[in-house]
């Protein structure tokens, strides 16, 4: 009988890790949806995550006792591996954590960051100011001293229809594509959490060709676990070697 209810407990373990991945999905589209706020989806999500840990270990620990319970096994086995999957996410945002203080502004002109102008009314609600301060300058050159302007061969016209094309491609929605003054805003939104943050594109003659700086800002947190950083990197980087 007691073998029974251990296994039985196993199975209920796994299930509720199921039930906690879905609880994590629901978090973030609600998020995405507004149905509540960022705070809300990361407190489920968290909440989630150590739910599906906890009831893991459980289903582990029933099959543990039962040894040879091969339905146990199969059950706490499959939900260890999904327990496991969910930790995985948190776990590299956090790796991609840049040392110090948090940030959500991030630009490869530190001295003249790209403004803001189109997206300015679509950001009225979020509580980060977009201004760029000595204090955010500061902290980015310590966390990412290698970020950088582009410099391209093509004059600043072939280089912003480029520039613009990849910002589509990309998915972000444009908020201004300006030639005459070399200037693209977009927004970036998560996959998962729907997070958006706000991109400005400069592109500027330098010499015979044309240098493009770029800037990405979060809307809401006060972390942004490089996220901005990265974007701003991968779409340099993809810019720099397209034809």
């Amino acid at each position: 009988m007691w073998k029974r209810a251990v296994s039985a407990t196993a199975i209920v373990g796994a299930l509720v890790v199921v039930l906690a991945v879905i609880a994590a999905v629901v978090a973030g589209q609600g998020n995405r949806l507004e149905w509540w706020d960022y705070r809300m989806a990361l407190t489920i999500v968290r909440v989630s995550v150590w739910t599906g840990v906890i009831a893991a270990a459980v289903a582990l620990l029933c099959a543990i006792v039962l040894r040879r319970a091969r339905t146990a096994w199969t059950w706490s086995i499959a939900g260890a591996l999904v327990a496991g999957a969910m930790c995985a996410v948190p776990w590299w945002h956090q790796q991609q954590r840049p040392p110090g203080p948090g940030m959500h502004d991030i630009t490869t002109d530190t001295e003249n960051p790209p403004k803001y102008v189109a997206v300015l009314p679509l950001r009225k609600n979020a509580p980060l100011p977009t201004e760029y301060t000595a204090e955010k300058a500061k902290r980015q050159k310590a966390a990412y001293p290698d970020m950088a302007p582009l410099v391209l061969t093509q004059p600043p016209a072939q280089a912003f229809e480029r520039a613009l094309a990849l910002v589509k491609s990309s998915g972000w929605e444009v908020a201004a594509a300006e030639a005459g003054e070399g200037r693209i805003e977009a927004t970036a939104t998560s996959f998962f959490m729907g997070f958006k943050d706000d991109v400005a594109i400069r592109i500027a003659a330098q010499g015979q060709g044309s240098r493009v700086d770029m800037r990405s800002m979060s809307r809401v947190g006060g972390n942004d676990f490089g996220a901005n950083a990265r974007r701003i990197r991968q779409y340099l980087g993809k810019l720099a070697v397209i034809q």
